[in-house]
């Protein structure tokens, strides 16, 4: 009887079980009380407190001053965290934990219109902000500047305002249309980045630039783009056109092969980098016919190769070309290529191996030795203990590019 009512009611309170690594059992309680001193919402928020038992309560509108209200929570059981009190009858923001909560929690920042605490436990740690928007608009952009003005250059930069449906105030219909439309990773890396920024922002002591953030969420985007299958050209999708270093314990295998069809000659290379884009070891071949397809999985084989035969077991290989990708993604058909099933050999190895997607231009390096090895300098197979001096300043360039970028 007790739900059925709560649920019958218009401005029914909601709790939220937020499902968050390491707080599995950790609850809020959201309501826009519209004046926290009332005898009835008093009444009914005893009742609902009482039985849900929520770790955080926070109310909204509230109309009223918190130490008029002081004593009513203490004997509920709950301490303000972060109080933004109303100006006169409007507005109004209470944050209150409850007293024995086995969630350590902090007040971050109060603002008029928002604010913001932050939650731990071991070490596990979330933000979370309390926002009542004034239903005056020009005090609403006054929360636009104050608390989300990175976040607004974020969206001028991806040109949100001229998506469909981005001024949308329908949430449900907002993320579910743009999370699914044409500028879909966009949406997704400007959400994503946005929230990171504003962690970083909260509980941070280093504090991105909105350069820094910028080339960050662009950074985010362009791997996930590399993830999927856009059925096109990949790299007209990419914001960035820089090479990245991979994360520290892993290394990068960059590929590439070029065919000279005039003179029927195919070429391949590819090096090694680690996370502080040094060089480890390089290698390139070439050979008397092949296609363009084959030097490019030609080039992956070795790759992975050499990367297994140096004993590196957290490999990131890294290609231009889409054909080659869709090739090995295709498993229900034998591939006629016999580098393909080799390359599917050496991926099906004890280790961790990620293949993806680069855009050629972030790719300088390894076409620079596909194209060298291609003139038929050399033996037809070799492996590079340093580089040469064309290939060293590609690497250089790769390196002041990836440190000013991330």
């Amino acid at each position: 009887m007790r739900d059925e009512a709560w649920e019958g009611l218009i401005f029914s309170p909601n709790l939220v079980v937020l499902l968050m690594i390491g707080f599995d059992e950790f609850s809020v309680l959201s309501w826009n009380v519209r004046g926290a001193l009332g005898e009835a919402g008093q009444l009914f928020i005893k009742d609902i407190v009482g039985y849900k038992k929520p770790d955080i309560v926070i109310l909204v509108e509230t109309r009223c001053q918190f130490s008029r209200a002081r004593y009513f929570w203490q004997r509920m059981g709950y301490d303000p965290i972060g109080v933004e009190e109303a100006r006169g009858f409007s507005g109004g923001i209470w944050v209150l934990k409850q007293t024995n909560s086995m969630f350590n929690m902090r007040l971050r920042s109060l603002h008029q219109q928002v604010v913001t605490i932050e939650l731990w436990r071991e070490n596990m740690s979330w933000v979370c902000s309390a926002i009542y928007a004034s239903p005056a608009p020009a005090l609403r952009d006054c929360l636009w500047d104050q608390d989300c003005a990175h976040s607004k250059e974020i969206w001028l930069r991806f040109g949100a305002l001229s998506w469909t449906h981005f001024n949308d105030p329908n949430l449900y219909s907002w993320i579910h249309i743009l999370a699914t439309g044409p500028n879909s990773m966009k949406f997704l890396a400007a959400l994503w980045g946005n929230w990171k920024w504003r962690k970083n922002m909260a509980l941070d002591d280093e504090k991105w630039t909105l350069e820094v953030a910028w080339r960050r969420i662009c950074h985010d985007h362009d791997d996930w783009c590399s993830s999927y299958d856009w059925g096109g050209n990949h790299s007209n999708h990419f914001l960035s056109k820089v090479w990245a270093p991979p994360l520290e314990g892993w290394v990068k295998v960059n590929t590439d092969g070029s065919y000279h069809d005039d003179r029927k000659m195919m070429g391949y290379g590819g090096l090694v980098r680690d996370h502080a884009s040094g060089w480890i070891k390089g290698f390139l071949g070439c050979c008397n016919g092949g296609s363009a397809f084959i030097s490019e999985a030609w080039a992956l084989m070795e790759g992975i190769n050499l990367a297994w035969s140096l004993g590196f077991r957290k490999v990131i290989c890294e290609v231009d070309s889409a054909d080659l990708l869709a090739a090995l993604e295709n498993t229900e058909t034998r591939n006629c290529v016999h580098e393909i099933d080799e390359i599917r050999l050496g991926m099906d190895k004890d280790w961790q191996i990620v293949l993806c997607r680069i855009p050629r231009d972030s790719n300088g390096a390894a076409d620079c030795m596909a194209t060298f090895a291609s003139k038929g300098v050399g033996s037809t197979f070799q492996v590079l203990d340093l580089p040469f001096i064309e290939l060293e300043t590609l690497i250089l360039m790769d390196k002041l590019r990836a440190s000013s970028f991330l």
